[in-house]
């Protein structure tokens, strides 16, 4: 079932805004199993469906198990609302995970700059790991690059 709904959802993505009529359709996919939640989210986006029809699903892939959707749709969100709590929370803790898409979720906190403040006692924590390996020195460098970014110095 999932895949029928999966190549539905490809359809009107094609098809593009003239599916806009078909945007309570896809939003009942959502709790369909075997749902692409990331590939819904973006044929929402194609079809013109607005901020709110969107973040239903955004804030679904934020509490999947994928780090990178997770990424990506909490740069999505903080494109809606730079301020989105849920969104900071899931970067950050995609961060504490030192999965596979932490260092874009560092880079998306320094998109950000100052607005991320929230997130500074975790990227100075990354950058002061002791851990060894690439994927520790390529953490370390993103959290030192960015915390630049969003520390503001006292006056």
């Amino acid at each position: 079932m999932g895949r029928q709904c999966n190549q539905f959802a490809a359809s009107l993505s094609r098809i593009g805004p003239n599916a806009k009529p078909a945007i309570p359709l896809l939003l009942e996919l959502l709790d369909r199993q075997g749902v692409n939640l990331f590939f819904l989210a973006g044929t929402l986006e194609s079809v013109g469906a607005g901020k709110e029809a969107q973040e239903q699903v955004l804030l679904r892939l934020l509490q999947g198990d994928n780090a990178v959707f997770r990424v990506q749709a909490a740069s999505r969100l903080l494109g809606f609302e730079p301020g989105n709590e849920a969104a900071m929370a899931a970067l950050i803790d995609v961060i504490r995970s030192r999965s596979y898409g932490a260092v874009s979720a560092i880079h998306e906190l320094g998109r950000l700059g100052p607005a991320a403040e929230a997130a500074i006692p975790v990227l100075r924590q990354t950058k002061d790991s002791k851990e060894n390996g690439q994927l520790a020195d390529a953490l370390r460098t993103a959290a030192t690059e960015v915390l630049a970014k969003i520390e503001v110095p006292p006056k």
